[in-house]
């Protein structure tokens, strides 16, 4: 468990790799931490009480843009903000903005769209954010009630993108959504009212210390591979093919040869990584499943043996939810429960007749990264589809594939080989703080 006076920096894909170091967490003065308070009419009575709050915590900060910035927003149907996190560079300025705030009222509640909001518009470079720069990137959310809207999908994607979000509630706030929410359920924090927000300010501001990490599920810190150090890839990849009549039967060989030169490329002797296959048109026929073969050689012969079957329809989001509930499994390979990154590449020739972006949210949504690699005009279906713009590929024809294989190897290389979660029970990392 994470001691409840921590809070851990998130990270994304993480497979194992042998180190005798101590892993290290980004360190440093700098830290972008932003507000997110419920506005509702419902709080506007306990509203002096949160901006207060922030005024305090903001007073234990070491404010500067080259230190610590901070960033307000308030919601209840829809957010507003208040201000960016470059918009002041001192901590007088931060307290004077955020003593001009007053609650925007409202009757509803919509946290998920709240938390939407913050992904998109202010964990951004254009709006302060540091995130690229490696800079830890924090949330506290203050509300007091349960969210109208879904908030499931709107935290995972914040999570995916970085931010570490600690969750504090009141009043009718639901307590299991903000462990939801919240990066882990200790970084939950549940209040009777409002008035005892001066313990809260305590639990934020001791958010330091090193952490004692038992190695979680998906997500979770980082290590460095140090030079010399032996750093073997470990992952669960399952290739996901068109097999309809968009691509026709030579061009299905040709999938099946670039599927084949990237396994032979990126798939060394010490590496740990499991592959699956399926194609599909208007179902999915599945070549075989993560814990099938154990060796390259296999794979790829198997690969090899993958009959096309044509079809008129192309279901992508029916494809996706098959992958998710067959492959994507313990009994079928997936070591998701031991952390190891899952990784979908969908490789397609043509528009899917379904709903494939909802699929894939779902997908992305339980941790898995997808690739979207496509041949011809279907750029906005592969965004659609693929995590972001690193994991997505297209090529003019299916001749050309071969071509994008530089730039599908480096950024699997960077998620795969470059972040690395260290091997053993627990590992101790310098934790960070937002003080």
């Amino acid at each position: 468990m994470l001691r409840p006076n921590v809070i851990s920096w998130l990270f994304v894909l993480s497979p194992l790799c042998q180190t005798t170091e101590t892993p290290s967490i980004t360190t440093g003065k700098k830290k972008d931490v932003v507000f997110l308070i419920d506005g509702t009419t419902a709080m506007r009575s306990d509203f002096p009480a949160i901006r207060d709050m922030i005024q305090r915590v903001v007073e234990k900060l070491d404010i500067g843009l080259d230190k610590v910035r901070v960033a307000v927003v308030q919601y209840s149907e829809d957010p507003k903000l208040e201000f960016l996190l470059n918009e002041h560079s001192t901590k007088e300025e931060v307290r004077q903005a955020v003593r001009r705030i007053r609650s925007k009222g409202g009757r509803v509640l919509n946290t998920g769209q709240a938390l939407n909001y913050v992904t998109k518009n202010i964990y951004q470079r254009s709006a302060g954010s540091r995130i690229e720069e490696r800079v830890p990137q924090f949330l506290i959310l203050v509300t007091g009630g349960k969210s109208n809207d879904d908030v499931a999908d709107p935290a995972s994607q914040l999570k995916l993108n970085l931010v570490a979000p600690l969750a504090v509630g009141s009043g009718s706030a639901d307590s299991e959504e903000l462990k939801l929410i919240s990066l882990a359920p200790e970084q939950a924090y549940i209040i009777r009212d409002f008035q005892q927000l001066p313990s809260v300010e305590q639990f934020i501001a001791r958010l330091n210390g090193t952490i004692i990490v038992e190695l979680p599920p998906t997500p979770g810190p980082r290590c460095t591979c140090t030079k010399g150090a032996q750093c073997a890839k470990v992952a669960d990849i399952v290739f996901l093919v068109d097999g309809s009549i968009n691509l026709g039967k030579d061009n299905f060989k040709e999938v099946m040869e670039f599927i084949v030169n990237l396994i032979d490329l990126f798939f060394t002797e010490q590496d740990n990584l499991q592959i699956g296959l399926a194609h599909y048109a208007s179902d999915v026929t599945d070549v075989f499943y993560l814990n099938t073969y154990n060796n390259k050689d296999d794979i790829i012969n198997a690969i090899g043996r993958a009959e096309y079957k044509g079809g008129r329809r192309i279901n992508t989001g029916n494809a996706i939810k098959h992958i998710q509930q067959a492959h994507f499994v313990k009994e079928k390979g997936s070591r998701k429960d031991e952390g190891v990154p899952q990784i979908l590449m969908i490789v397609t020739g043509g528009r899917s007749q379904d709903d494939g972006k909802s699929a894939a949210l779902g997908l992305k949504a339980t941790g898995v990264r997808i690739y979207a690699v496509g041949v011809g005009d279907i750029e906005d279906e592969l965004n659609d589809l693929g995590s972001e713009t690193t994991t997505v590929a297209r090529a003019s024809t299916f001749q050309e594939l071969s071509e994008l294989n530089e730039q599908i190897l480096e950024t699997l290389d960077d998620e795969i080989m470059g972040i690395k979660l260290c091997t053993g029970v627990k590992d101790t990392a310098k934790g960070e703080s937002i003080n």
